[in-house]
């Protein structure tokens, strides 16, 4: 045997050892370590220069970390005539670890154990070796290190999960992500697909427009799983995304949200999709929104084949930051990712969309710093809040369903009008008594949108003027609460006695 062939089969040999663990091992042979530029000889020729590797190495992990890229290796080093045994990472390559994550592995193991990092058996101390003392030997190695490769774990990726966690760049928007916005922000770059001189919009720009759901899912859009390699590589699964932007006409960053449990489209259900847009006319409805922004792209063009959506989720599984318009500051590009391409990255940083909102003691600012991140976040975004009327109609009519079969006895209304003000209610639902409850739906990209545009229209409704109304106010919408809502509207409730509540009409229901 070849000392491949041998480096092969002592890994083999291990991993069926280990194979009751759920332990595998990994060998590619591959002898070019790199590969340099040509160069012609005198005779003519054109030769590459090749680096060739000195050693030869197999990974031995367990199969539940193989997306982890830290491994134990055996292998032969061909310079010091040596077997080497340790614990390691994947440090280059298309599926090395990013230059982070590798200096947090090399700092466990400089804090932790250099013993298990790198372990030698010369040559001469083979010589009284056999495969089964081998064997044993390299079995007992990866026992007793077995917790350090477990600490480099979850030292190294501290909690995310390095299949099922990614990080994805969107084009810029103003309107919240529910349809194009025109030019304002995006990338003027030549070749991108969102400049004026190609597409001049990005297809992810109806990403958060739920108005067109297909059996409770929401069809999406997302520019790194756009091309041919991306969309056969990851066919089928399922991942949780982070979202970042940049506004290139400011050039800052933002965090705008996170998607839970996105599937990736097949060939199949791309096909589908496709075929029930056309059918229900989607296509003609999104166009006018390519034609009022004055966007010169299409969307049947190539760069979007074949559909402008390659994922689908339900909207309950969206998360955005509990601002005003659903975006936060990215004080420092670089602690999220190096590149800022579209491209499908792993999301390794510990921060969470709950660790992202503003902290600290609210208090008052007379005299705020100037420059402060939330002056330059309201100059910069300049969002536009806007709400669908095709998504409002979605809720208010589960709305009336639900009411009708939870109150059978109640008188549900539709747009009732106040009069002579003639200001219309979404629904009013009237008891046998003649106690009426104010119903308001709102579908803005937030939840703390929504129930700031509804509180103060609801306590005008009920009470302006020379009588009351309406002693009980709800806010309807989509989002699902979260705990600073609830303790937000519990605190109006108590400090203030103000009637009003909030109820959740899941789309996807």
């Amino acid at each position: 045997m070849g000392v491949w062939e041998k480096t092969r089969y002592w890994a083999q040999q291990l991993a069926e050892e280990l194979a009751a663990d759920g332990w595998v091992m990994e060998c590619r042979r591959s002898v070019v370590k790199k590969a340099g530029k040509t160069k012609r000889q005198a005779d003519g020729r054109q030769r590459m220069r090749r680096t060739f590797r000195h050693y030869t190495w197999a990974k031995i992990y367990r199969e539940e970390d193989q997306g982890r890229q830290i491994f134990f290796t055996v292998g032969v080093d061909g310079l010091k005539q040596e077997l080497v045994l340790k614990l390691d990472c994947m440090r280059t390559g298309s599926k090395g670890l990013d230059e982070r994550l590798v200096a947090r592995f090399d700092n466990y193991l400089q804090c932790e154990t250099a013993a298990a990092h790198w372990q030698r058996l010369s040559m001469p101390e083979l010589t009284k070796w056999n495969w089964k003392h081998l064997l044993s030997a390299s079995k007992k190695f990866i026992e007793q290190h077995r917790t350090h490769y477990e600490a480099a774990q979850q030292f190294t990726w501290q909690g995310a999960d390095p299949v099922r966690n990614r990080l994805a760049r969107i084009c810029w928007n103003t309107l919240g992500w529910q349809r194009p916005s025109g030019a304002e922000g995006k990338s003027t770059a030549v070749g991108s697909h969102e400049s004026s001189s190609f597409a001049g919009f990005g297809a992810e720009e109806w990403l958060f427009n739920f108005e067109r759901l297909l059996q409770g899912y929401h069809y999406g859009f997302l520019q790194p799983l756009n091309t041919g390699k991306e969309r056969s590589t990851y066919e089928g699964q399922t991942f949780d995304i982070r979202l970042f932007t940049r506004n290139e006409s400011t050039g800052t960053y933002f965090y705008a949200g996170r998607i839970r449990n996105a599937i990736v489209l097949t060939a199949q259900e791309r096909q589908e999709a496709e075929l029930a847009y056309k059918r229900k006319k989607w296509y003609t409805t999104m166009e006018d929104d390519l034609v009022a922004v004055g966007a010169s792209g299409k969307i049947d063009m190539g760069e979007f084949a074949p559909g402008p959506f390659n994922l689908r989720f339900k909207p309950e599984d969206v998360e955005r930051p509990d601002t005003d318009d659903g975006l936060l500051l990215i004080d420092n590009i670089e602690d999220w990712s190096r590149s800022q391409r579209y491209v499908l990255f792993h999301d390794f940083a510990p921060l969470t969309p709950g660790d992202l909102s503003p902290v600290g003691i609210r208090h008052v600012a007379l005299k705020p710093a100037v420059g402060s991140p939330i002056q330059q976040r309201t100059r910069q975004t300049q969002a536009r809040l806007i709400e669908l009327e095709g998504l409002h109609d979605q809720v208010q009519e589960k709305l009336i369903k639900q009411l009708k079969k939870e109150f059978p006895g109640d008188l549900i209304a539709r747009e009732a009008c106040i009069m002579p003000d003639k200001k219309r209610l979404d629904v009013v639902r009237e008891r046998a008594n003649g106690q009426q409850v104010f119903y308001e739906v709102k579908v803005l990209p937030t939840l703390r949108a929504c129930i700031r545009e509804a509180l103060g229209q609801m306590l005008e409704y009920a009470h302006w003027g020379n009588n009351d109304l309406s002693e009980e106010l709800v806010i309807v919408s989509y989002h699902a609460p979260t705990t600073i809502a609830k303790e937000y509207l519990q605190k109006l409730v108590d400090k203030y006695g103000l009637p009003i509540s909030y109820q959740q009409i899941p789309l996807s229901s």
